[in-house]
């Protein structure tokens, strides 16, 4: 997940987007759907995407980082929307 964020940095985003995959993959099987690690890794995945031109499936990612934070903390925690940014 670092790595990818310096990859992200120094614009090498093909390799930025292998390494989010690879950290999403293991945090998902680690820490399961609604981990914070794992919302974090797939929100920064879906940024990426979404700067690359890959709007469909960045949509489809910050959809499951919403779903996750409104079963998580409900969407009228006063933490929802700040973690949403």
């Amino acid at each position: 997940h670092n790595l990818a964020n310096i990859y992200c940095l120094l614009d090498q985003n093909n390799l930025a987007e292998s390494l989010y995959r690879k950290a999403l993959n293991i945090r998902l099987n680690a820490l399961g759907e609604d981990g914070y690690a794992t919302n974090n890794t797939r929100y920064r995945l879906a940024n990426l995407l979404e700067n690359m031109g890959k709007k469909e499936e960045a949509h489809r990612l910050y959809d499951q980082v919403v779903s996750s934070k409104n079963i998580k903390i409900g969407i009228n925690s006063p933490t929802y929307t700040y973690d949403l940014h």
